[in-house]
């Protein structure tokens, strides 16, 4: 609110189309939203969705950026040593996860895909890096993937997650443009992502991203 200043809403996150989140959205960006002087969203299903509610030509598409420079992709002694660090077998197709929100990530989908390719006579395993480990844990133990699902907490570099995997899974609901998958990327590893605008987004542009239906 303070005179000659421009301030600019950046939107990462999508919102569920629940009716009752539609009419917050609507008062939000009809209302507050006209105190800013732009609305930087990171994909564009997203600056549509809420240049529809503003109903003027502030919303736009600002792609997320990262620091190349980070990521690489890793040699066989750095995927050993990230593989002995991340508590996992040396040998093995492991498949790599990050989840700030379990249902929202999709971390339940993983699971029992993990149990399904077992089942079916491919047996990988995965790692998980979630914020909450209750939910992840249970559904392991409930579909007896002890021995095949390591559930993180932490992880000090996200770079040691990325060395260590064949494949990184992004099962999302929703997603505006998600960093993960575009590290797992730069980092030389292939992507397998559910089929959602924000990962569509990333996939036209890599070959590495494989976009399948989201079940």
């Amino acid at each position: 609110g303070r005179a000659n200043t421009s301030v600019v809403w950046h939107l990462h996150t999508p919102p569920d189309g629940s009716l009752a989140v539609r009419l917050r959205n609507r008062a939000k960006f009809s209302w507050y939203g006209r105190r800013v002087s732009a609305i930087l969203c990171v994909a564009p299903h997203l600056a549509d969705r809420v240049a529809a509610l503003t109903g003027d030509g502030r919303a736009s598409f600002f792609p997320n950026g990262i620091d190349t420079t980070r990521f690489h992709r890793a040699t066989p002694e750095e995927k050993r040593r990230a593989r002995a660090e991340l508590g996992v077998a040396e040998d093995g197709v492991l498949l790599g996860h990050l989840a700030w929100d379990w249902q929202v990530k999709g971390g339940d989908i993983l699971l029992h895909a993990v149990r399904r390719l077992t089942d079916n006579g491919h047996p990988v395993a995965a790692v998980t890096r979630v914020a909450s480990p209750d939910a992840a844990a249970a559904l392991r133990d409930e579909l007896g993937l002890q021995d095949r699902i390591t559930v993180l907490e932490t992880l000090e570099r996200i770079q040691t997650l990325y060395a260590g995997v064949d494949v990184f899974v992004s099962p999302s609901r929703m997603e505006g443009m998600p960093f993960a998958v575009l590290e797992a990327l730069l980092s030389g590893v292939p992507v397998v992502a559910s089929d959602i605008p924000g990962h569509a987004l990333i996939a036209s542009d890599y070959p590495g991203c494989r976009i399948v239906p989201g079940t």
